[in-house]
């Protein structure tokens, strides 16, 4: 039973370190690829929330898709503008 727990911790600490990459550090890069992370996370935490309480696996779809939205939003910003140049 402690899955579902982990699995929300793992994406926590990702969300936190998208926002320092992204708004900090602006590093669109390995923002990127932390939000492959997270999304990689998503669908797997989705299922195992859906054994337990199938209300708590619904309340996470609209972040799954909130989440494939600040993929291709942060995508298409980096495409736009190139990579953080290096000093």
């Amino acid at each position: 039973m402690e899955e579902p727990p982990l699995r929300v911790s793992v994406q926590q600490k990702s969300r936190f370190l998208l926002c320092l990459q992204f708004f900090k550090a602006h590093n669109l890069q390995v923002a990127a690829w932390d939000l492959a992370a997270l999304l990689a996370t998503l669908v797997p935490t989705i299922r195992s929330f859906a054994k337990y309480d199938s209300v708590a696996a619904g309340l996470m779809v609209p972040y799954a898709l909130f989440s494939v939205f600040a993929t291709a939003l942060n995508l298409k910003i980096l495409n736009l503008n190139g990579p953080k140049p290096e000093f």
